[in-house]
């Protein structure tokens, strides 16, 4: 908790290998060399009220994982924002801004929820939801992505709805 992790050569921190109930709150990760945080093969975590800055890969890498809460974070200036592999998890209130590549690329996360986010400004996607049956992406503002504002592809029974979406050049 309110750690400055800065500059490590791979992931700011790394907490996997069947870790549940782990709170990451009011940490800096900035300028790692892959990620600012790497969480795999979990669940029940919350992630909450960190800053992801100019980390090379992602910001925020959960891969295997499910039943997660991830909210009020920030992930400017990475590689990628969020990288959510993550079933029946909320995604909700972060902002997502000035990201080279995706704000949030969300990928086989069933039955999850990406809502209340603020996400400007980003070199690729706004948010691409790919594979990820039930996902509901609702009352999110994207803004300035250059590709997509929202996509969704290869999903099933998605709910995409109130969401503000401008300035999208693609």
């Amino acid at each position: 908790e309110s750690s400055v992790v800065k500059n490590v050569q791979d992931y700011g921190i790394e907490v996997g290998g069947s870790g549940s109930s782990n709170i990451i709150t009011g940490n800096i990760l900035d300028g790692n060399g892959t990620y600012g945080v790497y969480s795999y093969s979990g669940s029940n975590n919350i992630i909450t009220s960190n800053n992801f800055i100019n980390n090379t890969s992602y910001g925020l890498y959960v891969d295997f994982s499910s039943k997660n809460v991830i909210t009020s974070n920030v992930a400017s200036g990475n590689g990628n924002g969020f990288y959510i592999r993550a079933t029946d998890s909320a995604i909700s209130n972060n902002i997502l801004e000035n990201n080279t590549g995706f704000g949030a690329y969300i990928k086989y996360a069933y039955n999850s929820s990406f809502s209340g986010n603020s996400v400007y400004n980003n070199g690729s996607y706004g948010v691409y939801g790919d594979y990820s049956p039930g996902i509901s992406v609702i009352g999110n503002s994207v803004k300035t992505s250059v590709t997509y504002g929202i996509r969704i592809s290869s999903t099933a029974n998605a709910s995409v709805a109130n969401n503000n979406i401008d300035g999208i050049s693609s």
